[in-house]
């Protein structure tokens, strides 16, 4: 695996007033080369970290950052994004993947497949433009039958939280307007050649992983964060739709990427989201792999 990062400076930016830097991390792996580029970074509550109150040695402070990582992956003449970001109408300092994209030169007319770990905003929102237009006007969208039904249906709002419920109008909105570009797949499927759903539920009832040809996994929000999710990974968090289910979700997901040694990317993960999973006694580790 042949690693390399860039960082890219992009002047006179849409509304930007400053220079701004992107640092992209690419990854060769034969066929495809992967990219980590950055849609921003929200900053939140410590307190959603742990929804019984319980933070970990190493978390301090009221807030923390957490960075909002989209991977492109270029083979032959596919573009394919996991995840879209959030777009400009979900929080402050997300919404910069447009930018990012042109930043690698990559068009939105170029994008071919966008396939969704959930339809969290920070995971979809962006896939909808300023226009109320899809962003990518070629691409196929992709999201698990049973992300996309719980979020659509009617009675959607009996089960969410209150963290969540102000998500779900506009979340059916951007459902609704990708309209038929909006494909199905079943977990356990290969969605695109070499690209296997890998259920991971909890974060949300029809949340997936992406295995990509065997070599590396797109994790999506399974492990939303450095510490946490891995010192502590049975700890329930606000975060997530079933907290039981998503920790043990965790735990599994821990074991496997551990022994394997398979890397992975998260999309809330420091330095890109790019590294791989230690055992530290009884808890886990993430390293970044760096260059």
């Amino acid at each position: 695996m042949k690693l390399s990062r860039r960082t890219l400076l992009i002047t006179g930016v849409a509304s930007f007033s400053a220079s701004r830097l992107w640092a992209v991390t690419v990854l060769d792996l034969g066929d495809f080369t992967l990219r980590s580029i950055s849609d921003g970074a929200l900053t939140l509550p410590v307190s959603m970290l742990a929804s019984d109150g319980r933070i970990p040695d190493g978390v301090s402070g009221s807030t923390f950052e957490a960075p909002l990582n989209v991977t492109v992956m270029q083979r032959n003449d596919q573009v394919i994004l996991f995840d879209s970001g959030c777009g400009a109408d979900f929080m402050p300092g997300g919404g910069l993947m447009p930018q990012a994209l042109s930043a690698i030169g990559i068009s939105a007319d170029q994008v071919t497949h966008v396939l969704f770990t959930h339809a969290h905003p920070d995971h979809l929102w962006g896939a909808v433009d300023e226009f109320d237009k899809p962003r990518f006007p070629k691409a196929r969208y992709l999201m698990s039958r049973i992300e996309r039904d719980f979020w659509t249906d009617p009675a959607v709002l009996d089960q969410l939280d209150d963290i969540q419920k102000p998500f779900a109008a506009g979340t059916a909105h951007r459902i609704e307007v990708l309209g038929e570009k909006l494909e199905t797949f079943e977990h356990g499927d290969m969605i695109v050649d070499g690209i296997v759903a890998r259920p991971t539920p909890g974060h949300t009832p029809g949340h997936t992983a992406f295995v990509v040809d065997g070599k590396i996994m797109v994790t999506g929000d399974v492990l939303s964060h450095v510490l946490t999710s891995f010192r502590t990974p049975e700890l329930p968090t606000s975060f997530d739709h079933d907290p039981k289910l998503a920790a043990q979700t965790r735990l599994n997901l821990l074991e496997q990427l551990s022994n394997s040694g398979m890397p992975l990317i998260g999309y809330h993960l420091p330095a890109g989201g790019i590294g791989q999973v230690e055992a530290d006694g009884n808890a886990y580790r993430f390293i970044n792999i760096r260059i």
